[in-house]
Formats: C-alpha cells, sequence, structure tokens
C-alpha cells in the first residue's frame, strides 16, 4: 500500500508523462507546407498550381474571345459589301423584273428620242435656205414656197411632239426606277430588321 510520500510522486511522473506527449504531438505550425495542399485537395480545395493553370487557360480563353470578336466586327471588303447586296438589285417577282426591263428600254429610247429634235430643226433650216435661194420670177415659185411652208410647220409640229415623248419616256422611265428602288429597299430593310431580330439581348443593351 502506497505510503503519502509516494503519491506525488507518482502525480509529478504523470505530469511528465503528459507533458512529454504534448510536445512530441505535432502541432498546426508544425505541419510541413508540402502537406497542406495535400489536405486542401482532398477536402476539394484546389492548389495554387491547379489555380494558376486554371487562370492562364481562362485568360487564353478570353484572348481567343475578343480576337474573335475583333475578326467578326471588322470592316467587310468592298467585294463582301456587294457579295451581301447584289441580291436585292434584282427583283424577285416577275412584275418588279418586267418593270425594271421597261425602265432600261425607255433609257434607251429617251437617248434615241433627244437626238430626233435638232433633226427636224435642220430641215426647216433647209427649207428655209432653199426658197431663199429661189428667184420670185420662177414659175415654180410658188410651189417652193407652199412646200417650204409644209416643211417648217411639219418640223415644229415634229419638234415640240418629240419634246413631248421625251418628256413622257422621262417620266415613265422614273415611275419604274422608282417601283423597283422602293421594291429593293423593302426588301432590304426587312432583311435588316430580321437580322436585328435575330441579335441577343447584350448587342441593343449595350447601344443604350
Amino acid at each position: 500500500m502506497p505510503t503519502s510520500e509516494s503519491t506525488p510522486l507518482i502525480v509529478k511522473k504523470e505530469e511528465s508523462e503528459i507533458s512529454l506527449e504534448a510536445t512530441s504531438s505535432p502541432t498546426p505550425t508544425q505541419i510541413s507546407p508540402s502537406a497542406a495542399p495535400e489536405g486542401d485537395e482532398e477536402n476539394g480545395i484546389p492548389s495554387n498550381s491547379n489555380s494558376a493553370s486554371e487562370g492562364n487557360k481562362s485568360e487564353d480563353s478570353a484572348k481567343d474571345n475578343t480576337s474573335g470578336e475583333a475578326t467578326a466586327g471588322s470592316v467587310p471588303s468592298w467585294s463582301q459589301a456587294f457579295a451581301e447586296v447584289a441580291p436585292f438589285l434584282r427583283p424577285r417577282d416577275r412584275r418588279h423584273l418586267f418593270l425594271a426591263s421597261l425602265a432600261l428600254l425607255t433609257v434607251l429610247l429617251e437617248k434615241l428620242i433627244s437626238v430626233l429634235p435638232p433633226l427636224a430643226i435642220r430641215h426647216a433650216v433647209d427649207a428655209i435656205s432653199v426658197f431663199s435661194s429661189s428667184d420670185a420670177s420662177d414659175p415654180s415659185y410658188s410651189e417652193i414656197q407652199q412646200k417650204t411652208a409644209y416643211t417648217v410647220s411639219m418640223s415644229v409640229v415634229v419638234y415640240f411632239l418629240l419634246n413631248t415623248l421625251n418628256s413622257a419616256v422621262s417620266s415613265l422611265q422614273s415611275v419604274c426606277q422608282r417601283s423597283v428602288s422602293l421594291d429593293a429597299e423593302r426588301r432590304f430593310g426587312s432583311s435588316l430588321f430580321a437580322h436585328l431580330q435575330m441579335l441577343g439581348a447584350a448587342y441593343h443593351l449595350e447601344r443604350q
């Protein structure tokens, strides 16, 4: 049976063993840095190297996206612009195709008619010159006089008729061209509106 003197020795021995165990057990500050990321990865937290690689990947993808946006937003060339506009220059239905053909025909007809009025004036001038060079004592003087009057009057009438016809052809040309151009503008506007409707909401929000 232990005595009262041996009891303090046993208590001190137990306290010393407890202190040794406490000093030998690793503290949170004694954990090596190499072991910390492994524990983080086991808990679902990525290490610094993985986060850096993912950051580089995100930067590369961002650069690719910006380069793609720059390419998509670049100004098209003249050939590309003409290729986009060319389908709207040719009428689709028969009605506007007929009007376009008629407008082209009226252009040629207007150029032809604009040459004829001076020719009519030339006939009148020639008839007057022949009449002025004739002699009054000539038996055919009265006949020449009547012929000159008829030629001059007909030349003046033809001159005014040709000018009127030229104006009518020009008006018809304007109507046909306007009808065809309005149809092209309508189709172009409808295509542009459909394209704007297909754009995302980000485009419309950025414009605000």
